[in-house]
């Protein structure tokens, strides 16, 4: 799996799951934009690329604001002189985050969800796809969750997005196969995040208790199944959801029969 001569555009690639795809897409040969809010997560991420021998360059963006996002693009597609790969994967919850049901969550926590976890991807995507047609073609991935495979109380917001970013993967995938362009998604279960980490001893012995593999995955193995479908070990798929989580979706909680 390499990707000598080519150049991944990675959203949130400052930390996480963003940080262990960019870090693996130039591993294998790849040049590397990294886009995130955190202008200094991001400049270590391209520092760490270049200290293992590849290119990279960090570019401040908010993905929920569309004109800086488009600029970003247009940016990186400048300095690495074209897009191959687009990782639509930047996602943060709102300041005061808090899970709640559906009438007790705040306008704004929701508004931002839709920013910056769905509005986002739409206007990445439709900034890369003219680049991807003028190439010849391209992969996109989109950073889902089975959250947005299965539904989960008090996750209403996330849950949403993370579901219409299937659907939306499957109809860019349709309209733009003629033009070789793959699009697909990720659905991550338990990551270890610092979440996992800094949760009390209960806490995480109930979020362990429902991944068969009894683990949270590390951010390189989500980013394993990522870099297999931006690469063209995957070129005949497009239009799919690849869930990594463990084995937690494919069991019944219930007993039945």
């Amino acid at each position: 799996m390499r990707f000598d001569g080519k150049a991944a555009v990675v959203t949130g690639g400052g930390s996480g799951i963003g940080k262990a795809t960019a870090l693996g897409y130039a591993q294998r040969g790849g040049s590397v934009a990294i886009l995130d809010f955190d202008h200094a997560a991001a400049d270590l991420v391209a520092d760490e690329v270049r200290g293992l021998g590849g290119q990279a360059v960090a570019i401040h963006v908010n993905v929920g604001e569309r004109l800086e996002l488009e600029a970003a693009i247009a940016e990186a597609h400048d300095l690495l002189g074209r897009v191959d790969f687009l990782h639509n994967n930047a996602y943060a919850h709102p300041k005061g985050f808090q899970r709640v049901v559906t009438g007790e969550i705040p306008p704004e926590h929701w508004d931002h969800a839709i920013a910056v976890g769905l509005n986002a991807v739409f206007w990445g995507t439709r900034a890369v796809v003219p680049i991807m047609v003028a190439q010849g073609g391209g992969a996109i991935v989109n950073t889902s969750s089975i959250g947005g495979v299965l539904a989960a109380p008090t996750g209403a917001a996330y849950g949403t997005i993370k579901a219409a970013l299937i659907q939306f993967t499957k109809i860019v995938a349709l309209e733009y196969a003629k033009q070789n362009i793959r699009c697909n998604a990720i659905a991550p279960g338990l990551v270890d995040t610092p979440l996992v980490a800094n949760a009390d001893d209960a806490r995480r012995h109930d979020l362990l208790r429902a991944v068969p593999l009894g683990r949270p995955a590390a951010t390189e193995e989500i980013a394993n199944a990522i870099l297999f479908l931006a690469s063209d070990l995957a070129s005949f798929v497009t239009g799919e959801c690849l869930v990594v989580d463990g084995g937690q979706t494919v069991q019944l909680r219930t007993p039945v029969g």
